[in-house]
């Protein structure tokens, strides 16, 4: 997480285009999955932050810190995210991998039972006037 935390810092304050690139190209060369795919995702905007919440952050904090010293250091601080970084107390040295921290945040769904072909096709119904289409339900050929 501190190697993908690093990345981002260069990365916002490096100007040049091919000196970004060469940031990225050493990141992802040396770091190894998952922690690769996630932080391609996060840099795509394809990791789904939504479930982080600024209630979620502050529940996390009272469970750490007295609520009355979070509200005071946050009127004092004025951003939720910095009052959070100089609260927490943690160890300092030790660095929590990126996929660990997506599965913190995000844990695995259990996996869907999928509909057997036969029943997703008796429900497809295709759209009355139209031609043979491939249906994006039940991927069937609807006439």
């Amino acid at each position: 997480m501190k190697a993908f935390a690093h990345l981002l810092e260069r990365l916002a304050f490096t100007p040049a285009r091919n000196a970004k690139l060469r940031l990225l190209r050493h990141y992802l060369e040396t770091t190894p999955d998952p922690d690769r795919g996630y932080a391609l995702a996060a840099l795509t905007g394809d990791l789904k932050l939504r479930a982080v919440t600024p209630s979620l952050l502050r529940g996390l904090m009272a469970e750490r810190v007295d609520d009355q010293l979070f509200a005071l250091s946050y009127d004092f601080v004025g951003d939720l995210a910095e009052t959070i970084a100089l609260l927490w107390q943690g160890d300092g040295d030790q660095d929590v991998p990126l996929h660990e921290a997506v599965t913190l945040l995000f844990p695995p769904l259990p996996p869907r039972s999928p509909r057997s072909p036969r029943r997703a096709a008796a429900s497809c119904r295709p759209a009355s006037g139209s031609s043979r289409r491939l249906c994006s339900r039940c991927y069937c050929c609807c006439s």
